[in-house]
C-alpha cells in the first residue's frame, strides 16, 4: 500500500519552521479532506493532564498509528514515564510545546505545534484524542 508523510510550516518571528506530522497516513484513507484546526477548536476546555495518566487515557483515531499509541500506553502504566516528557504542562496560549523523545539513546527536545488533522466533512480529529474529551497530552505526543 502507498504512504503519505505529511509536513506543515509555521512562521515565528521570521523563522519559517517544518512540523513532520509524526503518524503515517495510508494513502487510501485519506479519501476525506483534512482541515487543520488548533486545540481550542476541537476542545473546548483543554487541559494537558487532569489527575493520574492512565492508558484509558488513549484512544486511536482514524490514523493507523496503534503500534505508537500501544507503546504510549506502556509509558502511560507509570505517571512519572509521561511526565518527564514534557517540559511544561500548562496549556500554551501561543499553542508551541516540548517533549524530550529518546532517539537513539539521546533525549531530544522537539518543539510541537497545537495543528491537529481534523476531517473537513465531519470536523471530527483525524488523529489520537483523550478519552475524556479535555486532555491534550495524548494529542500531543
Amino acid at each position: 500500500s502507498s504512504y503519505l508523510i505529511i509536513f506543515t510550516t509555521r512562521t515565528i518571528n521570521g523563522l519559517t519552521l517544518i512540523f513532520p506530522i509524526t503518524e503515517i497516513f495510508r494513502a487510501q484513507s485519506l479519501t476525506e479532506k483534512v482541515v487543520w484546526k488548533r486545540i481550542d477548536q476541537i476542545i473546548k476546555k483543554p487541559i494537558f493532564i487532569s489527575g493520574s495518566i492512565d492508558p484509558a487515557d488513549i484512544l486511536q483515531g482514524k490514523i493507523g498509528d496503534c503500534y505508537f499509541l500501544s507503546a504510549i500506553s506502556g509509558l502511560a502504566e507509570n505517571d512519572k514515564r509521561i511526565s518527564k516528557i514534557f517540559g511544561d504542562i500548562n496549556i500554551n496560549k501561543n499553542g508551541i510545546y516540548m517533549a524530550r523523545i529518546l532517539h537513539r539513546g539521546v533525549y531530544q527536545e522537539v518543539v510541537v505545534d497545537d495543528y491537529f488533522p481534523c476531517s473537513k466533512r465531519d470536523g471530527k480529529l483525524m488523529g489520537s484524542r483523550p478519552s475524556n474529551g479535555e486532555e491534550i497530552w495524548v494529542m500531543i505526543l
